[in-house]
């Protein structure tokens, strides 16, 4: 009996805004599809319910839009890393981009194990004016901490929202409009979201535009 040659891709691909309100299971749905109409082979988990071997390394919030999120997939096949794009994206629906694939170790740790912060850019509607946004950004950035209440789960808690905020700056400003990049903690000890912090700034109200632009995972 031939062994199947087993191969670990880490793969890079965009949300866009075609599909920004699609649930986090109906995406890995749409991956299974994809690798399903694409002809290709990825290994199933073993059990009762064997599942297919795709592991996403983070859930995308509903209406957000992400420019490098990363997937893992074990496939049963050996395969070029241009093939298995071209044959991805030629079944992909719109707003799903691949954007590259690589080859991982197959005993690498889960991405979820190794996510440590993202990059997000967000745009809002403001009356503010931009000195005061960029006032309120310094002041933040300035201190060691920042006790802030929000809403978990339906569940409101306390927090030290400042160590979780790892970088922040005004990116643009004008007409009404603001853009903000932010990195923020983002794993399974410590996470918040760009929403958040937008509160915490006086700046929540009109619904934002947020892209997740990078996700961030610990080195080796």
């Amino acid at each position: 009996m031939e062994i199947p040659v087993r191969q670990r891709w880490r793969i890079t691909f965009a949300k866009d805004r075609a599909l920004r309100y699609i649930s986090h299971l109906d995406l890995h749905r749409t991956w299974e599809r994809v690798f399903r109409r694409a002809g290709i082979q990825v290994a199933y988990s073993r059990g009762f319910n064997p599942q297919p071997r795709i592991q996403l390394a983070s859930a995308l919030p509903l209406g957000y839009v992400g420019s490098a999120e990363v997937l893992d997939v074990i496939l049963e096949e050996a395969i070029e890393s241009e093939t298995l794009v071209s044959r991805l994206q030629s079944v992909a629906p719109v707003g799903l981009r691949i954007l590259d694939a690589q080859t991982v170790p197959l005993q690498a740790p889960a991405l979820q194990a190794q996510l440590r912060q993202a990059e997000y850019r967000v745009q809002v509607s403001t009356v503010l004016p931009c000195e005061e946004i960029a006032r309120r950004i310094a002041d933040f950035l300035s201190i060691p901490h920042f006790t802030h209440m929000r809403t978990r789960q339906r569940r409101r808690e306390t927090i030290d929202l400042r160590p979780l905020v790892d970088d922040l700056r005004l990116e643009h400003c004008d007409d009404g409009e603001a853009v903000l990049w932010m990195r923020l903690s983002l794993s399974a000890q410590r996470s918040v979201r760009p929403e958040t912090v937008l509160e915490a700034l006086g700046l929540a109200g009109t619904p934002p535009h947020i892209e997740r632009t990078r996700l961030i995972f610990q080195e080796g």
